[in-house]
């Protein structure tokens, strides 16, 4: 466990690159890490999740410029994703998959709660993994590959629905997110999804409206809600299977 918690860590450290990186169209592997205040690069030992940032105290070592407490905060979200997705599944094909789609819905939940855009590249690549992922589990497990298919047509053609009847009050984007999560779910969770997403989203928003965080009529990405629903579904996928199906 110590070893699934210590990769999520550090996938998270490679996440938060990605996410500040992308959302300012910049190589997410070139240069190395620097301080985006001094540019100065940061150095290996400031470079360990979590501890670096509790050893700095939030602060850059070159110029004391404020380190956001987000960067700590997705290494320790999605250390425990994957220490949750393993504790589910053990360690097999299973775990490698989700633990990369829920690694693929931190980044892509985060940079949307951050600019309120889904980046075509991420949905790109990400469909391009869940391919991947259909191929192998098609070699190994023999499973149908039309039920992924048709798990991302479905929850595709679902939210895109949604998305005509808001008449644009609901990101483009969301459709692209909800059409990859059901190529790794399937048609079962793929159904089940949405409506556990658009609960969640609805009972967070009225808890945020009587704790007066948001105002009402006021744009609420639905990438970070997406997210944390999917890992939900996976995380309870027996028991919500066995509920609805």
């Amino acid at each position: 466990m110590i070893i699934i918690l210590l990769l999520g860590l550090f996938i998270g450290s490679f996440l938060n690159v990605c996410i500040y990186r992308i959302s300012k169209d910049k190589s997410i592997i070139y240069p190395s890490s620097y301080c985006p205040f001094c540019n100065e690069k940061i150095k290996k030992r400031d470079l360990i999740p979590i501890i670096s940032y509790i050893n700095l105290k939030g602060l850059c070592r070159s110029c004391n410029s404020k380190i956001s407490i987000k960067y700590p905060i997705i290494e320790g979200i999605t250390a425990l994703v994957f220490l949750f997705i393993y504790i589910k599944y053990g360690l097999n094909l299973y775990f490698l998959k989700y633990s990369v789609l829920g690694a693929l819905l931190i980044l892509i939940g985060t940079i949307d709660y951050n600019t309120q855009y889904v980046y075509k590249n991420t949905i790109i690549i990400s469909g391009l993994i869940s391919i991947l992922f259909i191929i192998l589990e098609k070699t190994f497990y023999n499973i149908n590959i039309l039920d992924y298919i048709f798990g991302g047509i479905i929850s595709g053609l679902f939210i895109y629905t949604i998305y005509l009847l808001s008449k644009g009050n609901m990101g483009y984007g969301d459709i692209e997110i909800f059409f990859i999560i059901g190529l790794f779910l399937g048609v079962r969770l793929s159904i089940i999804l949405p409506l556990i997403t658009f609960i969640l989203t609805g009972a967070i928003i009225i808890l945020f409206l009587l704790l007066k965080k948001v105002k009402r009529n006021e744009y609420i990405p639905l990438g970070p809600f997406i997210a944390l629903s999917t890992i939900l579904v996976i995380l309870f996928k027996d028991y919500l299977l066995e509920i609805y199906f």
